[in-house]
């Protein structure tokens, strides 16, 4: 497990960093599979890895799913075991439902996956019953203000970075700042800095740049960067990195963005992805509009 431990730490600074790009980590994932077929990495190397071992060697579910991910790379079929594996064990659901979010053609888990299953739903244009109904209602881009304040008291804004921005996307910048506006009462100053810097709106860079409590500096530059790309202009609407967010530039998308950035990307990823930011080499990131 040390080996594997000290894998997932270089990772995680590397998806981390501001100057790391997409190749730094295609080449750190090569070494990993190279010790993971040479056996290296402990019982995640070894055949027939079961469900209950994959959890205790890789706890967190964004690292177990890079080793499914390895595993299926070397030994196709992996993937498909290992996921029918975990939806077998109450403890295996949440990455079982993680998996299910990322991949179609797994079958759906039984019991309540919370905002996943309505991604998994979601991804197979298949209706949900349920609390987290409103969230496929939602990806309509109407009624926000109402609807988004719900789902966050559904999880008390538990993993909102995923499950909120996708609900923009399809959304009107009138309906966007209302479902900010309504969550404003409820959040702290640093969770409403990254709304904004979350949601695209180039309104919201003006407001931004008032900010100047010592405590929020590191987050406004951070989300005035994302915005602008270092300009800190309002270019259109909707913008990322300088660059209106539409069209052929979101295709280059995730190749320029440093990897703290392009993990953001998982909201504008299509029906056509595969993986997520943090998959495998980066996933496979079909971005629309």
């Amino acid at each position: 497990m040390e080996a594997l431990a000290r894998f997932f730490a270089q990772r995680k600074a590397v998806l981390a960093s501001h100057e790391a790009d997409l190749g730094v980590l295609k080449q750190l994932d090569r070494r990993f599979l190279g010790e993971l077929a040479q056996g290296q990495l402990g019982p995640v190397s070894l055949p027939g890895l079961s469900a209950a071992t994959l959890l205790a060697e890789a706890a967190d579910p964004q690292e177990a799913m890079v080793v499914v991910e390895g595993r299926d790379c070397l030994w196709p079929g992996e993937l498909s075991r290992l996921h029918q594996a975990l939806c077998a064990i109450d403890q295996g659901q949440p990455l079982a439902w993680w998996l299910a979010a990322c991949y179609p053609a797994l079958p759906m888990p039984k019991g309540d996956g919370g905002w996943l299953q309505a991604r998994a739903c979601w991804l197979r244009q298949k209706p949900l019953e349920g609390p987290w109904q409103d969230w496929l209602l939602a990806t309509r881009g109407e009624q926000l203000g109402k609807l988004v304040p719900a789902l966050w008291a559904l999880c008390a804004g538990h993993q909102w970075q995923y499950w909120l921005p996708p609900l923009w996307q399809q959304a009107s910048e009138a309906e966007v700042v209302a479902s900010i506006n309504a969550l404003a009462p409820q959040v702290d100053e640093v969770t409403l800095v990254e709304l904004m810097g979350r949601s695209h709106l180039g309104r919201f860079l003006p407001w931004l740049g008032t900010l100047r409590q010592p405590q929020l500096s590191e987050v406004v530059m951070e989300n005035q960067l994302y915005l602008t790309g270092g300009d800190n202009k309002r270019i259109a609407e909707r913008q990322c990195w300088g660059q209106a967010l539409e069209g052929d530039w979101l295709k280059l998308a995730p190749a320029q963005l440093t990897l703290k950035f392009r993990q953001r990307l998982w909201a504008l990823v299509g029906r056509d992805g595969r993986g997520a930011p943090w998959s495998l080499f980066g996933g496979r990131l079909c971005l629309g509009n």
